[in-house]
Formats: C-alpha cells, structure tokens, sequence
C-alpha cells in the first residue's frame, strides 16, 4: 500500500508515500521524470521522485493491473480488467481520455508496448488470447489464440517477435509481419 524510495548510492531510505490498498505496478517516465503507480479500487499515483511527493491521484473504475507508458510518457495505458476495458489516460491532465470496452474477452492483465509507442500487446486468460491494439485508436490489429494462464508479453522489436509467459512454465512466441 505504499511507495518506499531509497536512495541509490547507500540505499538508505530517503521516503515513503502512503497509497493505500494493492500498491502493485510501477513505471518510471523517463522524458517527465515521475513515477507512476497503479494501487487501490482504481487508481494510478504520479509521484515526484525529487520531492518525494504525490503529483496527483487519477482515478479509474476499478482496480489497475498491468499499464504502460508512451515513449514520450505523456500517456498511461492501463489494463483495468474488472470493468472489461482498457483505459488510455492523459497523464498531464490526469484524465482518462479514451475507453476501449473488450466485450467478449476478459481477465486482461499482462500488457505490453512496443518500441515505436504504436502498437499495444494485451494478454487475455479468458478466453486466451493475444490482441495487438492501436495505441492512438484503440482498434484491434490482429488477435490469436495464446495459453489460459498469461503472467507477462513482451515486444522483441529487433526479431519482430511477441512472447507470452505462460504460468504453467512456457513461453509462447509469436512472429510479427505485415498484415
């Protein structure tokens, strides 16, 4: 339920920020310099590492699992699986600006960006699949059968590749190509 910092040359404790419930996924923008948590009923935290402060509280209709940030770090995109969408929030107006329901797919909690910031990469345990979203649109670019038990998706840009972890001990590999 909290932030803990430390600081890099001891790893001495230089502060905590209090969130509250289920304080889990964290990501570091490195072009605004914040980091952003996702925590509690639905929430995602941006915090000032310098100050040791909470910028601002965005709230979400339900709770966050696996997010992403845009290259530039001025978006947030935010798996909220309990209320079957995908949420693209404007981290600069604290926002969210943009619902992609996902109707007949649920449990969306491994997620993905690749290197250009265009493509999204979710993972979905029911049913099992891999969709591939438009970062600006939200439209489903491609979608394929995955395992039921998805922890994590990666983007290999360079072999043009996407890897799903799977619980039960495997790692599915897809290949990208055009169309």
């Amino acid at each position: 339920g909290s932030v803990r910092l430390f600081k890099g040359s001891d790893f001495s404790p230089a502060g905590v920020i209090n969130l509250g419930d289920d304080a889990d996924n964290i990501r570091l923008s490195r072009t605004a310099h914040h980091i952003v948590v996702g925590y509690g009923q639905g929430g995602l935290a941006v915090i000032d590492p310098i100050t040791h402060s909470k910028l601002a509280d965005i709230a979400l209709r339900a709770h966050p699992e696996g997010f992403q940030l845009s290259s530039d770090g001025s978006r947030a995109f935010v798996n909220v699986p309990d209320a079957r969408q995908i949420a693209s929030v404007d981290l600069s107006s604290g926002k969210q600006v943009a619902t992609w329901k996902m109707a007949e797919l649920r449990s969306n909690f491994p997620m993905a960006i690749d290197e250009s910031g265009e493509m999204l990469a979710i993972a979905f345990r029911d049913p099992p699949r891999l969709t591939l979203l438009d970062a600006q649109s939200g439209a489903i670019t491609a979608d394929v059968e995955t395992c039921g038990d998805s922890d994590d998706v990666f983007f290999d840009d360079r072999r043009a590749r996407i890897y799903v972890s799977c619980g039960a001990g495997v790692v599915d590999v897809f290949e990208r190509s055009d169309g």
